[in-house]
């Protein structure tokens, strides 16, 4: 039958029978699929066969070029024709039994430099997934619908327009508008081109390399100095490579790859990946990497599908339509084979099944490299088979995939490359599986760990330096011009943080309503503390007892509230830091993460408050002072509560320890509250009077008791004698408690941006 075949760089044939049409993209429906060129068009470009003649016609704005020629229109094909767009080329084959395909005309030179904007730009172009239809259409999830304009002319200038995940120039973040210069790298999310001849130009890369790693070390702080624990490292890994780290305990491999991925930064030695020297412009490069950690990163009691989605809204710009948000999601969840399980909660799916969905929320953006930290850890071998195929199939479609693991079983028969590091942090080999057992002389890769101990890795890793690893050049880096930062607009920056304010917002009341044990056992507290301190007050009793009663109440009050507050607060932030990093590592803005954070945990000490004080009004004699004053003093208690819990959520590094500081700070609270221990020591007392909340808010709780139901009279410990109760001005006393909580607001905002600090933490 006649037909054509496709043939692109990397040998992959496309044969395609009959006379079409067929069509070319990244989308699934195509006949040929591009899924690893992010300037490919969803369809680019479509061929068919019409009777004597082979047509290609253009489809997508991403221009498409036949033989170097940019087509308008549907254009004949010859045997040998060059198909380009993008980074992609494809040459075409005609079978023998093709019908007669038209004279290939000599090919012009090809003297412009790769990229989809063939001349120069001398007004104003917008870059974007849908710019207009003049501009420059970048399809890509990640790339804003309107991301910036270029200004062209004797002045040229890139302006961001308030991209959800930014625009980049020499690895610096535009805030609003920048100065260009010839030779200039820039970014638009993951995309990156390079300002030549006054137009955009996606850069040549030089072979095949995606991550270059040259003379590499890493120290640590130790007893007397530094110790190094990575030593010289020089790595190459390929475009659309599958490989995997191994190693002993203590080797290095995690060490290794959290430099590779920029979540540390070497000691000594340089990095890049795709030719971006990765510890000077990682902001910008970060964009085009995903790294799933050991630990589930999706939250509990959320389905797939619907953890999915709130990712999506929180790493897609802002402007994506919810058709296409719903759309990268359904096909992240087909793309690891979780069809079956979209609609089920993270907690009640498989081991094997949570690592799929943890690598599905990393898929969303598309990333170029994916990094993964023990995937395969505690899964049996049939779901470690599973898995390690789904990472050979991302590979094979053009996603660079880093893997540590500890299990060889499946090494060999899915890995393109495998990297061996030996105790101490030597590199003793980096090649393919089967190679390597030549090498070492064994027979399978388990072997070669009792050959890797602390005193024979040395001389395995000298034998390897000796070898020639094989692997292409990796490009030159950008050039780097002088950069003057501007602030982004205020309104724009507004603009992005109110969107993932109104996302986590949602996805917190989300979790709150889905975790209905954590829910019903919180209300349980409100309402059975009320019911004590209610019942236990029934009967003020008379005379100097009823005194104390009532400032007992108070005092319980505050207590109580403080304590719901803090105690629920406290595993808000710490019970997710993982999810946390992860996207702070993308691009979450910390402001809008405490405030929704907060809101929700506010919200809802609220209501544990108004239960409490309902049924300590309905059950106890009376409200000192009157109820509403003294109500919204118990829930201004509450969110001093939170307010704590957060600080301390926040400087935790796990559930636990959250736990255990809980008690250390509200203890103190009932010491200096004052009705506990009227005698303080002077400095304590004085420290009580301005440091401690729950003693401001309960001097402020008496002293609304005494301008309403005063004068008091109480007994002076000291002297026997009945005295007036007394008490600091009530206006003095509130803003003092304002003025706590705004201290523990922003302490809790600078612990957040020094602990999740960018890729850097880890």
């Amino acid at each position: 039958m006649a037909g054509i075949t496709l043939i692109d760089r990397e040998g992959r044939r496309f044969a395609l029978a009959g006379t079409g049409p067929w069509r070319i993209g990244r989308q699934n429906i195509c006949d040929v699929q591009i899924p690893d060129d992010p300037y490919c068009g969803r369809t680019q470009c479509e061929l068919r066969l019409d009777g004597n003649k082979a047509i290609l016609s253009p489809i997508s704005r991403s221009p498409t070029q036949i033989d170097g020629r940019e087509i308008q229109s549907a254009s004949p094909l010859a045997d040998g024709s060059l198909i380009t767009f993008g980074q992609t080329e494809l040459r075409v084959e005609m079978d023998s039994s093709a019908p007669h395909a038209a004279p290939r005309p000599a090919p012009r030179p090809q003297t412009i430099p790769p990229g989809p904007m063939p001349s120069p730009i001398h007004g104003s172009m917008t870059i974007g997934r849908e710019p207009g239809a003049d501009g420059l259409a970048l399809d890509h999830p990640a790339v804003s619908r309107r991301h910036a304009i270029l200004h062209g002319g004797g002045d040229p200038r890139i302006e961001d327009l308030g991209s959800t995940n930014g625009t980049y120039v020499n690895g610096e973040r535009v805030r609003g508008s920048q100065r260009l210069a010839e030779g200039d790298s820039i970014a638009f999310g993951p995309l990156r081109f390079m300002f030549s001849g006054g137009t955009l130009r996606e850069p040549r890369k030089a072979g095949k390399v995606a991550i270059a790693a040259d003379a590499v070390c890493f120290d640590v702080p130790a007893k007397g100095g530094r110790k190094r624990i990575l030593h010289g490292t020089s790595l190459r890994i390929g475009r659309g490579e599958f490989v995997c780290l191994v190693g002993g305990s203590g080797a290095g491999k995690s060490t290794l790859m959290n430099l590779l991925a920029g979540r540390r930064q070497a000691s000594v030695g340089t990095i890049r990946v795709e030719g971006v020297d990765i510890a000077r412009e990682f902001e910008s490069i970060k964009q085009s990497m995903a790294f799933v950690p050991q630990r589930e990163v999706l939250h509990e009691h959320l389905t797939v599908r619907r953890a999915l989605g709130y990712i999506a809204e929180l790493r897609l710009p802002s402007d994506t339509p919810r058709a296409e948000r719903d759309a990268a999601v359904a096909q992240a969840i087909v793309d690891v084979e979780l069809t079956q399980q979209a609609d089920t909660e993270f907690h009640r799916l498989s081991g094997g099944q949570k690592k799929r969905a943890c690598l599905a929320a990393e898929i969303l953006c598309r990333p170029k490299i994916l990094f993964l930290d023990e995937i395969t850890s505690g899964l049996d071998e049939q779901t470690d088979f599973e898995i390690m195929q789904l990472l050979r199939r991302l590979a094979d479609g053009g996603t660079t995939v880093v893997c540590v693991t500890h299990t060889l079983a499946n090494i060999q028969r899915f890995c393109h490359r495998v990297v061996i590091m030996g105790s101490g942090g030597h590199l003793t080999f980096s090649g393919a599986p089967d190679d390597a057992l030549g090498f070492f002389g064994i027979e399978r890769l388990g072997d070669v760990f009792p050959m890797l101990t602390r005193d024979k890795a040395p001389g395995w890793a000298e034998r390897w330096q000796q070898r020639d690893d094989g692997v292409d050049g990796d490009g030159e880096p950008a050039t780097t011009s002088q950069f003057q930062r501007q602030r982004m607009p205020a309104g724009r920056k507004l603009a992005v943080g109110l969107h993932q304010f109104s996302v986590l917002l949602r996805r917190n009341v989300a979790l709150l309503a889905a975790d209905r044990g954590t829910l019903g056992l919180v209300f349980a507290q409100a309402l059975i503390i009320g019911v004590f301190v209610g019942w236990a007050l029934s009967d003020f009793g008379e005379g100097m007892m009823a005194i104390t009663s009532r400032k007992t109440l108070l005092m319980l009050l505050v207590v109580s509230s403080i304590w719901m507050g803090c105690n629920g607060a406290s595993k808000d932030i710490v019970g997710e830091a993982e999810i946390l990093q992860r996207e702070k590592d993308v691009n979450l803005a910390m402001g809008a993460y405490l405030a929704a954070r907060m809101l929700v945990s506010s919200v809802f000490v609220l209501m544990q408050c108004g239960l409490l004080f309902a049924l300590v009004y309905g059950l106890s004699e009376e409200i000192p002072g009157g109820v509403p004053q003294q109500l919204a003093l118990t829930f201004a208690a509450g969110l001093m509560g939170v307010a704590v819990g957060l600080l301390i959520s926040a400087a935790s590094s796990t559930p636990s320890q959250a736990t255990s500081i809980v008690p250390l700070v509200l203890i103190p609270q009932l010491i200096f509250i004052g009705t506990v221990v009227p005698n303080l020591p002077e400095l304590l007392a004085g420290i009580a009077e301005t440091a401690i909340p729950s003693n401001v808010l309960n001097a402020a709780m008496t002293a609304v008791y005494v301008e309403n139901d005063g004068p008091i009279m109480e007994l002076d410990f000291a002297t026997g004698q009945r005295v007036p109760l007394e008490t600091a001005s009530l206006g003095g006393l509130e803003a003092t408690v304002l003025v706590h909580y705004l201290l523990f607001v922003l302490a809790t905002y600078g612990v957040l941006l020094f602990r999740y600090r960018s890729g850097r933490n880890a």
